[in-house]
């Protein structure tokens, strides 16, 4: 979204994306000068917001770290279910449920759904590399389509078995040419193919000394009967608590810090 973006910088508007610009610093060249440039001539900030990417790959596991004398890896993993989606045309077309497996290599960059992941899980990667001091010589994907079991039906409509019925997107970032940094994240229509059969929203393994495992889970407050699920609420809320390190910090295209916790005060002014 460079285009649309760098007309909202030039034209004095900060940025908080949830779509990518973890660590714009990674592409460096000329789309890295495109998006200084637009911040300079307006004044403004790009920053990025979400929860992943975001909230768990560069501030979570980042912070996990901090009990560690030693780091050997770093590991997120995400597992959502795509069944409550109910939009054909992302569900089938966008994300690629459905699919022939035979016909789908989704290590290939110009596959659909890859290209618009590809890049924002590098800059990922990217980041979380910058923040744990590490260099990232490459990424490198291990993308996986499984076969539905049997067939599904979907809120979008039906997966017929044999067809993709789970991705399994997985990154690593290269560091010293090994395998030091993954973000995997499985988006599946059943769980006949997850690591386990009731993940949690997000997993981090820090190996290292010591090692760290935390389970990350989302609820509403009790009460709360809206359609907007917990996840979506924390969607809003990153970029809300993101607001005042886009305010204070000077023009230009900023990494995404390894903590922006909540305000009250800003919370309080924006209710």
């Amino acid at each position: 979204h460079d285009g649309e973006i760098i007309r909202l910088l030039e034209s004095g508007k900060n940025v908080i994306s949830i779509n990518g610009y973890s660590h714009p610093r990674h592409w460096g060249g000329e789309r890295l000068a495109r998006l200084e440039d637009a911040c300079r001539r307006g004044g403004t900030t790009l920053l990025a917001a979400g929860l992943n990417p975001g909230f768990a790959g560069e501030q979570l596991s980042v912070v996990a770290t901090g009990v560690c004398s030693a780091v050997d890896a770093v590991e997120v993993v995400e597992c959502v279910s795509c069944l409550p989606v109910k939009n054909p045309t992302y569900v089938f077309q966008v994300l690629g449920f459905g699919a022939d497996p035979a016909r789908v290599d989704p290590n290939d960059p110009a596959f659909g759904p890859a290209a618009a992941l590809n890049g924002m899980y590098a800059e990922t990667l990217a980041a979380m590399a910058r923040h744990l001091g590490m260099r990232l010589d490459r990424v490198e994907t291990d993308h996986r389509a499984h076969a539905a079991t049997r067939d599904i039906q979907a809120a979008a409509g039906e997966v017929r078995r044999g067809t993709v019925g789970h991705y399994h997107w997985c990154w690593h970032g290269i560091v010293e040419g090994a395998r030091r940094l993954t973000v995997s994240i499985h988006w599946h229509m059943e769980t006949a193919h997850l690591p386990e059969p009731d993940p949690p929203l997000w997993r981090i393994h820090v190996r290292g000394q010591p090692g760290v495992r935390i389970s990350v889970e989302m609820e509403k407050r009790a009460g709360d009967t809206s359609p907007t699920s917990a996840e979506q609420i924390a969607v809003a809320g990153s970029v809300i608590n993101a607001i005042p390190w886009v305010c204070a910090a000077p023009p230009g295209v900023l990494t995404r810090p390894f903590a922006t916790p909540f305000q009250d005060g800003l919370a309080r002014d924006i209710r």
